[in-house]
């Protein structure tokens, strides 16, 4: 008696912790072929960080002074950070809190052709002065559900494009020279 007890208590056990999960573990099909875990429509999944310090690196020691947002806000993370060595551009994106991308292009090339690229169809506004911030004085343009920022930096130009005017900001007042250490060469 006491074991049909026992058995009946970890049934009811394993019942209730499977219904309280909000992760479907997977299911399987009529052909028997399981499908992929899925999350319950009121759970999210959280942006995947990335490492950008050799990207970084590379575009630095071609001559591009590589820039990150540093600190990113609370609840951002960078998400993707590319370097392309053919077309010599520096690409970072940024997820915000709320699940927005925040991109930032840089590249020595003129800044409305770094822009036309990357925020087509903007058109120039006021300038944003981010100086408190030591970013300097940003150009701003947007469209219809498109704001960047931008502006010359030493021998590139730099966009940042996002959704919201806050975010792009966000972005730009954080902004800083990747740098590293070298390390000694020894003769």
């Amino acid at each position: 008696m006491v074991a049909v007890l026992a058995v009946v208590a970890v049934i009811v056990l394993l019942m209730s912790r499977s219904e309280g999960d909000s992760t479907d573990l997977g299911a399987t099909d009529p052909t028997g072929t399981t499908s992929a875990p899925t999350e319950s429509a009121d759970a999210t999944t959280a942006p995947v960080a990335v490492e950008y310090a050799q990207e970084a690196k590379d575009a630095v020691a071609a001559g591009l002074p590589a820039l990150v947002p540093d600190p990113l806000p609370d609840g951002w993370t960078l998400t993707a950070a590319d370097y392309d060595d053919e077309t010599l551009v520096w690409h970072v994106t940024a997820v915000t809190g709320s699940g927005a991308a925040v991109d930032l292009w840089q590249a020595a090339v003129e800044t409305p052709e770094l822009v036309s690229e990357h925020a087509p169809g903007t058109v120039q506004g006021e300038d944003l002065d981010l100086s408190r911030f030591q970013t300097g004085v940003w150009s701003t343009w947007t469209a219809d559900g498109v704001v960047a920022l931008a502006q010359d930096f030493g021998p590139s130009s730099v966009v940042v494009v996002g959704a919201t005017q806050p975010d792009v900001a966000q972005t730009a007042k954080r902004l800083l020279t990747f740098e590293y250490d070298v390390p000694d060469v020894q003769d």
